[in-house]
């Protein structure tokens, strides 16, 4: 409004000023002067209300689009909040502890000297276990062999599993070392043999309980000779370890009569290589190459046969 004034001013001033200089105007020049000076004025005054008004809408929209972006913000962060409360709930409901796993009863006639215990963590929980291997004499010299485990966050937690049986009070137990990376090591075994041969195989601590590993191609479990294969002049076995490529390989290293019975008759030697999955052994050629002839090859004794396989590497170890 001041600045309407100020231009109504300097226009009546310069009205004055050419009515006061040409002495020759007359009174209709003098009053369309000032029409035209209050025409302009008017208009000058419709502008500024007009960007007056535009300023105040512009200015309302702002304040709209700002409460609305407010009203947003909140409304976000209440449901990351509501979303990380319900996830915290989940986790904490969900989270289970694994039952303990119960002992097994000393069969009758087991005694344990913890002198002769061997030692290795078998079920992979850092605590250091007792392992032995005992025999139970049955009578009419026969023996069954026992593996016996107490679990080292135990005083009195036995695991027991028979391991076979013999003519024999012989029977061995000691840890090998973890073969398949799980933190537990699996238990190497030989049981009682007439001919003091060591039949070999493996033990794994499997859901709580020792699993004899079994041989993925016969079926049996992997003690190299079963109760029920004896002969007057049975097959010798021996087992042999390598560690190929990173892989632990077994292999079965078996001396035959090729005419059992008849000692006049050549040794032949089979050796049958495998590895651990899970609690199976599975065949293992593609990682181990069988000497030339060592199949179709015969011995005069079932020690030189045995000493053809130590050299080509089949040699007796529990790879620890």
């Amino acid at each position: 409004m001041f600045n309407s004034k100020k231009t109504l001013a300097v226009l009546l001033f310069m009205v004055l000023v050419i009515a006061s200089c040409s002495s020759k105007a007359d009174d209709s020049a003098l009053l369309d002067a000032l029409d035209d000076a209050e025409e302009a004025l008017e208009e000058a005054e419709e502008a500024r209300d007009e960007a007056i008004d535009a300023l105040e809408d512009a200015t309302d929209a702002l304040e709209e689009a700002t409460d609305a972006l407010e009203d947003a913000t909140s409304t976000t962060e209440a449901t990351t909040t509501t979303e990380t409360e319900t996830e915290t709930e989940t986790e904490t409901t969900t989270t289970t502890e694994a039952p303990e796993c119960t002992g097994d009863a000393l069969p009758d006639g087991i005694t344990l000297d913890p002198s002769e215990a061997n030692e290795g963590d078998v079920d992979g929980d850092s605590n250091v276990d007792q392992i032995w291997a005992t025999t139970v004499d049955e009578g009419s010299s026969s023996f069954t062999a026992y593996l016996v485990v107490l679990m080292g966050d135990s005083e009195d937690r036995y695991h027991v599993i028979e391991i076979g049986g013999g003519l024999m009070p012989e029977a061995g137990a000691w840890a090998s070392h973890d073969i398949d990376d799980n933190g537990a090591v699996e238990v190497w075994l030989s049981i009682p043999d007439v001919r003091r041969t060591v039949p070999g195989g493996l033990a794994v601590f499997s859901d709580c309980a020792l699993t004899l590993v079994t041989n993925s191609e016969t079926g049996y479990r992997w003690v190299l000779r079963g109760s029920d294969s004896y002969t007057p002049m049975p097959p010798f076995y021996r087992s042999a370890c390598q560690i190929i490529e990173g892989t632990t390989v077994y292999s079965q290293v078996k001396s035959d009569l090729e005419d059992s019975g008849d000692m006049d008759s050549e040794w032949t030697l089979d050796i049958s290589p495998f590895r651990l999955e899970g609690t199976e052994m599975v065949p293992a050629t593609e990682l181990v190459t069988i000497p030339e002839g060592a199949l179709s090859g015969t011995f005069s004794s079932f020690n030189d046969a045995f000493d053809y396989a130590a050299d080509y590497g089949f040699e007796e170890s529990s790879c620890s």
